[in-house]
């Protein structure tokens, strides 16, 4: 299989001639272009000398020159799965937890917090390690004013350190809370 690029679909466009047939009369006509075919998607790019622009046909419709560019992914870098970070999953679960929380106290207020005990005191237990002063959203400004400066208060490998250590034990916490509402049976919010 050959490879395509925009660029050189032009210039094939502007030196070659193609026959466009109309379906339903079945008139033809000769005009200055280029059909391709890529991955099984018939491509036509069509150049009009008098202007000197093209026009782009992709399954028998016109679109925008946009559109094929993405379509031959021209420039870009091959695909790789972006990489989720312990940081954008613990805010995840914070998100998660959050929601949770007003069914939580419902829960509490009408069955009692003996049940819920648990789940109560890790999401306290939470709130604490996250929120609270020198907790894990503090130490990432931290690391980001400290990075962007260059130097701070405490060095940067310093707080690396402690973001780990505090990434461990929020993820303890996040798994036990998310083991507790699966034995609860509240793994899923309901409002």
């Amino acid at each position: 299989m050959k490879n395509h690029s925009l660029e050189g679909l032009k210039q094939k466009a502007q030196r070659f001639t193609c026959t466009m047939v109309c379906g339903t009369t079945g008139a033809a006509q000769s005009i200055r272009g280029v059909t391709v075919v890529v991955e099984s998607t018939p491509i036509t790019c069509l150049y009009d000398s008098p202007a000197d622009s093209f026009l782009w046909i992709v399954y028998g419709q016109f679109v925008h020159e946009d559109e094929v560019r993405a379509f031959l992914d021209e420039g870009k870098p091959p695909a790789t799965p972006k990489e989720i970070s312990v940081s954008d999953e613990l805010a995840k679960f914070d998100r998660y937890r959050a929601d949770l929380l007003p069914v939580l106290a419902t829960h509490v207020q009408t069955e009692g917090r003996e049940q819920y005990e648990t789940l109560v005191r890790l999401s306290e237990q939470w709130g604490t390690l996250y929120y609270a002063p020198g907790g894990y959203t503090q130490l990432l400004e931290a690391i980001e004013r400290t990075a962007k400066l260059g130097h701070g208060p405490v060095p940067l490998n310093v707080l690396v350190g402690k973001q780990d250590a505090a990434e461990a034990a929020l993820l303890d916490v996040a798994e036990r809370f998310m083991a507790e509402c699966k034995r609860l049976d509240m793994s899923s919010v309901s409002a």
